[in-house]
């Protein structure tokens, strides 16, 4: 992730076992976060929406002034999907946001 850029990504969320999809996600949210470790605080989250929400179909978008304003840096990101006590975590891992 660079300044200057769009950040986008658009994904389905599966069942843990990989191959099916989680079903009907209405109702729920989307969320990016970004924090330090997998167990720390988020320091930036962002909104997602749900594309088609009877097709699991899930897109984050930050927009290049959203992407300007994390400092640069490596972070753990964990993409949410969840209504309530129900939830989902169908991406996360380590990002590097570099100055353009």
């Amino acid at each position: 992730m660079s300044g200057g850029n769009t950040f986008r990504r658009r994904f389905y969320v599966y069942q843990k076992d990989g191959a099916t999809i989680v079903g009907d996600l209405t109702g729920y949210r989307v969320r990016l976060a970004l924090s330090l470790t997998a167990d720390s605080v988020a320091l930036y989250t962002f909104a997602g929406t749900i594309v088609t929400a009877a097709s699991a179909l899930c897109a984050i978008e930050v927009s290049p002034l959203e992407v300007d304003t994390i400092t640069d840096g490596t972070y753990w990101y964990r993409i949410d999907v969840d209504a309530g006590s129900q939830g989902y975590k169908p991406l996360e891992g380590f990002m590097v946001k570099t100055a353009s």
